[in-house]
């Protein structure tokens, strides 16, 4: 029987590390150390664990098991080398503009908007003066961009002001100035008119009429249409919310280049949207915009926005020119390792109670964490879990593309190859060694890799080529017991092409879950999910073994929230099967941003949340994973932890 948590645990939310530490290990603020780290508040939210007789085979459960999800923060919160378009570059190109109604001229009001763009998304990164930098469209054509999405957003503020208007609960509003408020307020409604509706309506059909000639994307086309309707309605001058929301992030994105740093989510996800074709604009858009496109065309803009950077970062990595991005995987791969090490000692003793798998969650596309375990020198090598579609073509098919798909775990088994003792990152990206994970059974006793790290990508990998059809339906099961019934026989699977089972939006997530909660007959060998002993404890299945470390997830994205809950909800009714004994919180959330939906279902799982970079615990991980190799307990003392690297 499935048993859910019924009421709220008890996380709390933190501003930073030190009110973190402070309050868990309960001090004054005074009085933390440097030794203070996140150990001794392991050793303390672990306290009713604690076993009476000492500690457990290796360690008990004093020294939980750190299990990692990196998000895309992890990978994008560094700007170093980041470059943003400074806003002389772009303003100086609307010189000779006439002035508006109000005096102001058309390359101040774009200087004032980018130097506000960049200081709310970015506050702590310094404009680029290079004016060679690669741009999508020419400057001029970016700066009326920008000017009409300056005017908008000054239209909208003012016409909300004159209409008294309350805030619209759902942040959507359309405001509606109608024709007969030139009676009711003549002089207000005529300087609106005048200084902004006749403006604005006049740069959008510039920027239409250049859209023709230049390559505007498709979806800044669709949106200026609209924009240009709805201020000659014929009920009055309307601005919609959306549309505004979403010109300002197709505004922000005509600033950046990702020469050597990885998108945020979000911008991942708006620059994709930028390429829906014009001809589906009857269908609204949504704020933030989402890709409406086909999974081909995802992958190969995703796999153009990612490789540069990708192989950039590789490139630096063996030129000595680390990163505080490739710093921070680098302890990320420590712990990984260390972990590994420690599961591989314990069950060279014995199966008895070996701690749990050493696995890191990723809900990026990024391989940094694959990259930062090639590049050390005791790696013997790692697996890669990703999900995979199987696609096959229904009857109902009106066209030649496959419309229906299957999803699955394979693993990618990445080690150096013979008579090398190092791995390349083709090597990450070309993987020709695959294992079947989907229906392996809780224990895996004798499995070949039960004792490597594993990397396991929740929002699957566009990077990453997958094996064809034949190889993939091929893939053998381990099975501890020779007479388990084998049900899901991959070999009869009838498709046309194996694709990453991407993240993109949340009827993914939901398909996804779904799917691993079917089971195609009883036991494990029917399952399509994931393994679930990459969720739960240990071989004796003591799921609070485990302590989650949220990092850089973008949990206010509604389908990775979805996706990261599924997991953590596995482990909680896992925990709350197996043992009535509970640790003070099941994990911790660092995150810089976090909305009130995702903290309202993070206390469901009795996790913290800080407020924090996720560098600002680099030298945690590293200090935790010293523990590991020590094999030396934890301690809870208000003195801080001796440990040191």
């Amino acid at each position: 029987m499935i048993k859910f948590r019924a009421v709220k645990r008890a996380g709390n939310f933190y501003l930073d590390r030190g009110e973190f530490l402070t309050k868990r290990i309960e001090l004054a603020r005074s009085e933390l150390k440097s030794s203070h780290r996140l150990c001794n508040v392991l050793a303390k939210v672990n306290g009713p664990l604690k076993r009476s007789k000492g500690p457990g085979p290796f360690l008990g459960p004093e020294l939980p098991w750190l299990t990692l999800i990196l998000g895309s923060g992890c990978s994008s919160e560094s700007t170093e080398g980041a470059m943003w378009v400074s806003a002389d570059s772009i303003s100086n190109s609307l010189i000779g503009k006439p002035n508006l109604p109000d005096g102001k001229s058309p390359v101040e009001i774009v200087r004032s908007f980018v130097h506000s763009l960049i200081r709310l998304r970015e506050p702590n990164v310094a404009e680029s003066k290079n004016e060679e930098l690669t741009h999508r469209g020419n400057w001029e054509t970016v700066a009326l961009l920008m000017l009409v999405t300056a005017l908008l957003t000054r239209l909208f503020h003012e016409a909300a002001a004159l209409l008294e208007r309350p805030l619209h609960p759902r942040a959507s509003d359309r405001i509606l100035l109608q024709r007969g408020f030139r009676d009711i307020a003549p002089q207000r409604y005529g300087e609106i008119l005048d200084g902004f509706v006749k403006p604005t309506r006049m740069y959008v059909r510039e920027l239409l009429r250049r859209a023709e000639l230049e390559d505007l994307s498709p979806a800044v086309y669709t949106i200026l249409e609209k924009v240009e309707r709805d201020l000659n309605g014929v009920d009055g001058h309307c601005i919609d919310q959306v549309n505004l929301q979403i010109l300002t992030e197709f505004s922000w994105l005509e600033l950046t280049t990702w020469s050597t740093v990885y998108p945020g989510w979000s911008d991942l996800l708006a620059d994709l949207a930028r390429l829906d074709d014009p001809m589906d604009g009857d269908r609204p858009y949504g704020f933030p915009p989402r890709p409406r496109l086909r999974r081909a065309q995802l992958l190969e803009s995703i796999g153009k926005t990612y490789m540069h950077v990708t192989n950039e970062s590789w490139r630096m990595r063996h030129a000595n020119e680390s990163t505080e991005r490739q710093k921070f995987f680098d302890s990320a791969a420590n712990v990984l390792m260390a972990q590994a090490e420690l599961r591989r000692q314990i069950l060279g003793d014995t199966d008895a109670d070996a701690p749990p798998f050493a696995c890191a969650f990723s809900t990026s596309f990024d391989v940094e964490l694959e990259m930062a375990l090639a590049s050390r020198d005791d790696v013997q090598g790692f697996i890669i879990a990703l999900p995979i579609y199987f696609q096959s073509r229904s009857a109902l098919a009106d066209d030649d593309d496959p419309d229906t798909a299957s999803f699955r775990w394979i693993g990618a088994v990445i080690a150096p190859k013979v008579g090398t003792k190092t791995i390349e990152l083709q090597d990450i990206l070309r993987p020709t060694t695959w294992i079947r994970l989907s229906g392996l059974d809780s224990t895996l006793t004798g499995w070949e890799y039960q004792d490597w790290p594993f990397v396991i990508h929740l929002a699957g990998s566009p990077l990453i080529e997958l094996p064809d059809v034949e190889v993939a339906t091929s893939l053998s099961l381990h099975q501890t017991d020779p007479d388990q019934a084998f049900h899901d026989d991959w070999s009869k699977i009838k498709a046309e092409r194996v694709v990453p089972a991407l993240l993109l939006d949340e009827y993914d997530a939901m398909q996804q879950h779904s799917s691993e909660m079917f089971h195609v007959g009883p036991g494990s060998s029917g399952s399509l999910g994931l393994p679930g002993t990459f969720t739960s404890g240990g071989i004796t299945g003591v799921a609070e073994e485990r302590y989650w470390m949220v990092m850089g997830v973008q949990m206010d994205d509604t389908a990775v929230r979805h996706r990261v809950a599924s997991k953590l909800g596995i482990a909680s009714t896992q925990e709350v099967s197996t043992s009535n004994r509970m640790p003070l919180t099941a994990g911790l959330v660092v995150v810089k941003n976090v909305g009130p939906a995702a903290r309202d279902l993070l206390q469901w799982f009795g996790v913290d949340i800080v407020k924090s970079a996720c560098s600002g615990f680099r030298e945690d991980l590293d200090h935790y994973a010293d523990h590991l190799r020590k094999r030396e307990m934890l301690t809870a003392s208000k003195d801080g932890c001796g440990t040191s690297k």
